[in-house]
This record gives structure tokens, sequence and C-alpha cells, in this order.
């Protein structure tokens, strides 16, 4: 089973490059679907890790590089995660 960590790398890249956020739709739900398209168990860590991530950094999630710093910040938090 993959981990978080492994889960928000595989969601990520699916909306790596604005044409694939865009081909998404461009918002919060998009990058959640991302996720969501995974299929995987442990989902609900994987949106709770990207919702940490928007506490700390505001809550537009419209702009491809600002959701990709999210992915990111939640993708390094994992490795400090228990």
């Amino acid at each position: 089973m993959a981990t978080v960590k492994e889960n928000l790398i595989a969601a990520k890249a699916l909306i790596d490059t604005p044409g694939k956020w865009e081909a998404m739709g461009r918002s919060a739900l998009d990058a959640l679907s991302a996720v969501a398209r995974l299929g995987t168990p442990d989902n609900q860590s994987c949106i709770k890790a990207l919702q940490k991530a928007q506490g700390k950094m505001g809550t537009d999630w419209s702009n491809h590089r600002e959701v990709m710093e999210r992915f990111d910040r939640a993708i390094a938090e994992q490795d400090g995660a228990a």
C-alpha cells in the first residue's frame, strides 16, 4: 500500500503542468479530485495533508503555482509525520 507521501506525489503528477491543471478545471475541487482519482483507501489522509498545507498558505486554490506549492509543502511535511 502506498504511503500518503507517495499518493500526494502521484496526485500532484495528475495536475503538475498548467495544461493538466486547466484540463481538470483549475479549482480546489480539482486538486482534491486528483487525489480521489488515485482510488486509494487513504484518500482522506491525503486530503487532510493538503488542508493542513492550505492553512499555512491561505485559501486561493485557483492559482496553479500556489496549488503546486501546497502539494510540495504537504509532501515535505510527510517526512516529519509519524
